[in-house]
């Protein structure tokens, strides 16, 4: 017999003993002992039954110990509870409980007990009276950790307050008040929780509060329940603070906390039918860093009730949305699955058409649209990795017996984890029995757009597809058709089977064939057959079978197949391969059910990043138990070069470990990496290398031993680099002792190192030794306004990352250095003529109407201005380049020259020799400023005008150009002389006795002042007259203005400038002064522009040519000829100078002319030498012609006073000291 029927199904026996005593008044059990055989039951206590009248009016009972092992419980658990709560009680272990209880006929009911569980202490006090029942229940500690499972909190502290009343059986009244003074749920512990709920004739009221600092929010909730659900309910939460990462509620990076206020009113809920709001206001989703913020400021959810059920409207700052339906997620994946089983018509084994669970029901409905503004919400707050170019939009019905629906959407492009996909947009569509989806779509496949479109029509069982697809180069084009349907195999398994029809698709101009095939899939087998792709003598073709057993496989055989287009269609980009790969590749399964695929490949002519690798070897296999794919590769370049690669590369890792053993190894692969720090990489390398790590996080380890040539874009210069070892470390690549050669045979040494965070933020910083290395040589660009070649010895020192470029090169430059700074760049700068002449009109002592040359037809020397450096135009915009930032520092020498272009059409420049120590920063975003004095050694100014009038004036030795910033405010300190070597003085009208007299006249160009508005002047020299001579020039040209007139006639025409025509007129003996000064005219022109070519043609900058023609007082027939020359030989020391010619002069004592001086410096700064000479002299008032030569050393020494002078030597022996 069993007293308690629910431990039949304890099935173990037990002994029961007691002491009892009867009489009127009372019934007494004392020391009840229930003992289980087997120890999975144990009790202990008695019993004390009052009795009036022969009734029990009063039961007391005292447990002292009730104990059922966990053996006892899970059957009766497993019979009466459900999960999880059965699965709970499983774990709970031994249950022990003592107390007491009080149980009169009338009156207040009393029970104490505690319970002790193998998961803690649960404390229990009630009363009840009636229909009315109180209750204390409380714990200090409950620990779940063993019930991870169950997704349960690991610990709970807790006490309750209940109150019940029960009168009213249908809609009984209640409270609670619960307060949770500890709760560990995924390893936080949250502390003060409370919860006060109140439920009184049907009306539910609760209040909760939590203060936690990562956890701190207030709800309110008041609601209407009939018969267990809600009739209405109105919800107010204010989340203070929620910090989900310290909470440990995900593992989403960037959401350290959340504050909003939500508001949800339901006044009515009637089956489907709902009516209410909800509004979600100032929610703020904080993260790290400003960036991470995310602020919704509008969420307005509106329901109401409709035709077809209940009519939900969603306006939110990201979107729009509205559903018309039944508010059912069930019945909406029923209806789906009723759709797609009478698209595929579903069968039995007896291939009768299965029912759906739908049939003879209202066919629910739903009709919906939604718009899709911005992602900021799925970006910044769900992790979602979506972006789109412009608004998604969707809308359609749905029926569920599938009589008719459509669902159509599309956006101008979207990219969801690195697949972008732009003009996208789908069209799903049904009516009857006939279903058709159009899918469109353009993506990016290699460099080319492609645009697929895929339809799906699905009849009568059968789904028949079609994939188009074009890219917009017409390169990649083609179609794929199938067709799907389910059938019944033999012994009854259902198959669902594609047959691939016949079709040809195009790849790269070239026309492939696609043969028909099937692939076939059932329970735990895939059949794949006559499937071939094929072109001339290329394939590949697919067949087997894949099942559980080992000895099936599927084939893929490949045959000239090129590795660089299939690489191309999963776009993987840090890398490119090309070669035709020929070889199989199977897949199976192995003993434990892991997939497996084994596949050899021969590449000939393999490339790696378009750098010839060699014949590949390829052996691969990949495991689905770990997920990996080990490589092993073996390229060999005709007996030149052998590259091996063995390792890994981890799919669910998503890392990689490879070993790379390079022997002459080519190193074209790197333009890839590093095109934009080093241009045109060219050598090999030999060593060891490891390629390592998580895909986003590649390191390296070994080291290389490399010999290569690269151009450094920072400065133009080309290098052959060799001699060399790097070390690789992580996030390292060393460089060690590499020895530089430039195109010249300059040598350099390069130390330093390329930092790198795992391929990504890539630094470098270089140093290089250089001797007689080339250190700089770019031409004029857009980014830099000068071009510049530099020699010399000195340092360099390279830094920078992508997008910057720092180069500090401090060197002494050599012979062959040369700066050029054009000036004229009309896209850039303003006008940039040095001189610019203006029409002057200036009254002569005396006009007549024959005159030769009118001073109003003369273009004069009135305005000089200069623009020899740049005036940015406002409106100008740079490009947006890498940033360039240069720093020299010179120790400017004689064998350097510094070029200035004013006029690169006309051949208007200056060129100059000197010395001193300059200081040069340039940003090709910003400035470029220079420091330092340059002193002038030697120079020369070309000058065209007009390009009719070209002279070479000569900068004198000495002159000085200062910069404290900006080049054009530098200031100026410098005199060039041009030399006219024959001249008449008569034009000056001096008097009959220098009539039959030429002499030499140097025209001086005095500049001073700022580089940007130089003070200009001119200036006459005659160094073969007498001073009294030059006493009488000076005072017939006495002002500036006369002084501008005089040289601008001797650059023009080759005389002076004639003031009285009245006493030159006996002189010229009838001849029109005109005539006479046009002949001189073209007599200079030609000497310039024959001076010209000849300079053009030599092209040497030791020697230099020119010619001079000049016509007498009488025209041609008394013209002068000269040739001139002058040139530097061993190493700039020895100085020659030669004026030869033919003139034709009564007065002279022979009508040849050898002027020559030779100068050899015996100190390089020149304060020694020897000079030996021979010049003609004409002597006027004798009216004779003369040469004199010369032979001797010639001293200089530069001082302020005597003391200096005597003083230099041993101030520079202190200073070498």
């Amino acid at each position: 017999m069993c007293f308690l029927p629910q431990l039949q199904y304890v099935g173990a026996s037990f002994e029961l003993s007691t002491d009892f005593n009867i009489t009127p008044q009372s019934i007494s059990l004392s020391a009840i002992d229930i003992y289980g055989c087997d120890g999975c039951l144990e009790l202990k206590g008695k019993v004390l039954m009052k009795r009036r009248d022969g009734k029990i009016v009063h039961t007391d009972i005292h447990a002292e110990k009730v104990k059922m092992a966990s053996e006892a419980v899970r059957p009766i658990a497993g019979k009466y509870l459900k999960n999880p709560v059965q699965n709970v009680i499983n774990y709970l272990g031994d249950i022990t409980l003592a107390g007491t209880c009080s149980l009169p006929s009338q009156g207040n009911k009393q029970i104490q007990a505690e319970i002790m569980t193998g998961v803690g202490e649960v404390n229990i006090s009630a009363q009840w009276q009636g229909q009315t029942c109180t209750a204390q229940i409380s714990s200090p500690l409950l620990d779940f950790t063993s019930l991870s499972k169950e997704k349960l909190p690991q610990s709970i502290g807790f006490k309750a307050d209940v109150y019940a009343d029960f009168t009213d059986k249908k809609q009984p009244d209640a409270s609670l008040d619960l307060c949770i003074e500890h709760l560990a749920y995924r390893g936080y512990a949250y502390k003060d929780i409370t919860v006060d709920a109140d439920l009184a004739q049907a009306n539910l009221a609760l209040v909760s509060q939590c203060t936690d600092p990562n956890l701190n929010l207030s709800v309110r909730l008041k609601g209407v329940i009939d018969e267990k659900q809600f009739k209405s309910l109105a919800l107010q939460a204010d989340i203070r603070n929620i910090a989900p990462s310290k909470l440990n509620m995900f593992s989403r990076q960037g959401m350290e906390n959340i504050s909003a206020k939500v508001s949800l009113e339901l006044p009515q809920i009637i089956g489907t039918r709902w009516s209410g709001t909800l509004d979600v206001t100032d929610f703020v989703k904080r993260g790290k860093s400003f960036e991470d913020t995310y602020k919704l400021d509008r969420f307005h959810l509106a329901l109401a009730p409709s035709f077809r059920g209940t009519s939900l409207v969603l306006d939110c700052d990201f979107g729009h949305a509205e559903v018309d339906g039944v508010l059912s997620v069930s019945s909406l994946m029923e209806s789906v699955q009723h759709i797609l089983g009478k698209a595929f018509q579903k069968t039995n084994s007896d291939n009768r058409p299965i029912i759906s669970k739908m049939s003879g029901r209202d066919w629910p409905e739903w009709q919906f649209s939604a718009t899709l503004f911005k992602t900021d919400f799925f970006n910044k707050v769900l992790n979602l990795p979506l972006a789109i170019d412009g608004p998604v939009n969707i809308e359609g019905n749905l029926r569920a017996d599938g009589q008719r629906f459509s669902i159509i959407g599309g956006t101008a492009g979207f990219d969801f984890k690195n697949l972008a996909v732009k003009d996208f947009s789908f069209y799903l569509s049904g009516e009857n029995d006939e279903f058709s989806c159009l899918t469109q779509g353009t993506k990016k496949i290699g460099k080319n757009d492609t645009r697929f479109a895929l339809t799906n029509k699905a009849y009568n069982g059968t789904m028949a597809s079609q994939l188009t697809w074009s890219d917009n180069a017409q390169k990649f084009f083609g179609q794929i058709k199938t067709n799907t349907y389910r059938k019944l195999s033999p012994t009854g398994q259902h198959i669902i089977s594609t047959d691939i029809l016949p079709t040809d698709i195009t790849i790269s101009d070239s026309t492939w064939l696609v043969n028909g095939g099937n692939v076939s899939f059932s329970d735990r087998r895939v059949d794949v057959s006559g499937i071939r792709i094929s072109h001339r003598d290329q394939s590949l073709s697919l067949g087997g079978s894949l099942t559980s057993s080992l000895q099936d496989s599927i084939k893929v055989q490949l045959h000239r197949i090129d590795v660089g287009f299939i690489l191309n269609l999963i776009n993987l980009q840090p890398v490119s391969f090309s070669g035709l790969a020929t070889g199989s590749i199977y897949a199976g399964k192995d003993v434990g059910g892991n997939f497996l695929i084994d596949g050899r490949l021969n590449v000939p002519d393999f490339h790696f990043n378009e750098g010839k690798m060699g014949d590949a070897a390829v052996n691969l296999k990949f495991n689905t138990g770990n997920k990996r794919l080990y490589i092993n590769a073996d390229m060999q370049e005709d007996q030149v070069s052998r590259t091996q690669v063995n390792g890994y590369v981890g799919i669910a890792e998503k890392a990689l470990d490879l070993h790379v053993q390079s022997q002459n190894t080519n190193l074209h692969f790197l333009r890839r990496y590093i095109s934009n720090i080093f241009g045109d990489i060219t050598g090999r390398t030999s060593g060891k290398c490891r390629i390592y790590g998580t895909f986003k996080k590649l390191d390296f380890e070994g080291y290389e031993r490399a010999r290569m040539g690269a151009t450094v874009l920072a400065t133009g210069c080309r290098y052959d680099v060799s001699d060399g070892r790097i070390t690789m470390l992580p996030g390292i690549f060393d460089f060690k002792d590499f020895t530089l050669t430039d195109i010249r045979g300059g040598r350099g040494k390069l130390n330093g190192k390329l930092k790198h965070e795992h391929l990504k933020r890539i630094t470098y910083d270089f140093a290089v030794e250089a001797n007689h290395l080339m250190a700089y040589d770019k031409d004029k660009d857009v980014d830099t306004p000068f071009s510049a070649t530099a020699i010399g010895t000195g340092n360099i020192h390279l830094s920078g990352s992508p997008g910057l470029i720092n180069a500090d090169i401090s060197l002494k430059p050599e012979n062959g250095t040369m700066i050029v700074y054009a000036v004229n760049n009309p896209t850039v700068f303003g006008d940039s003529t040095l001189l610019s002449f203006q029409n002057k009109v200036l009254q002569p002592v005396e006009a007549e109407t024959d005159s030769a040359f009118s001073i109003s037809d003369v273009t004069g020397i009135v305005e000089q201005t200069i623009a020899t450096l740049p005036q940015p135009v406002e409106d100008e915009q740079l490009p947006n380049t890498t940033d360039i930032h240069l720093n020299f520092l010179i120790d400017m020498q004689p064998e350097a020259a510094l070029k200035i272009i004013m006029d690169e059409k006309r051949g208007d420049y200056l060129i100059l020799h000197g010395s001193g120590p300059l200081r040069a920063t340039f940003h090709n975003k910003g400035l470029f400023q220079l420091f330092g004095t340059y002193t002038v050694d030697r120079g020369s100014y070309k000058m065209a005008i007009q390009d009719l009038i070209r002279k070479d004036f000569q900068f004198q030795r000495g002159g000085t150009l200062t910069f404290s910033g900006l080049p054009f405010e530098g200031d100026l300190d410098m005199q060039a002389v041009y030399t006219v070597p024959s001249v008449s003085l008569s034009d000056l009208g001096l008097g009959s006795g220098f009539s039959d007299n030429s002499v030499r006249a140097d025209c001086i160009l005095k500049l001073s002042g700022k580089a940007l508005a130089p003070q200009i002047s001119f200036d006459l020299n005659l160094p073969n007259v007498s001073d009294d001579v030059k006493q009488m020039v000076r005072r017939l040209i006495s002002s500036e203005e006369d002084m501008n007139m005089q040289i601008l006639y001797l650059l023009g025409i080759g005389r002076f400038y004639t003031y009285n025509f009245a006493s030159s007129q006996a002189a010229i003996d009838g001849q029109s002064q005109s005539s006479v000064a046009m002949k001189s005219f073209l007599s200079n022109t030609l000497s310039g522009q024959l001076n010209n070519i000849i300079s053009n043609a030599v092209g040497s900058s030791k020697w230099s040519f020119g010619t001079n023609l000049s016509t007498g007082q009488i025209g041609w027939s008394d013209m002068e000829v000269a040739g001139i020359l002058s040139g530097r030989l061993l190493n700039n020391r020895l100085l020659i100078n030669g004026n030869f010619g033919y003139r034709d002069r009564a007065a002279s004592t022979t009508n040849f002319v050898g002027d020559f001086d030779i100068n050899y410096l015996l100190t390089p700064d020149g304060s020694v030498n020897l000079k030996a000479y021979s010049e003609t002299n004409d002597r006027y008032f004798s009216k004779s012609s003369m040469t004199t030569q010369g032979i001797g050393i010639q001293l200089k020494r530069d001082f302020t006073n005597f003391r200096d002078l005597f003083t230099i030597k041993k101030k520079k022996r202190r200073q070498n000291k």
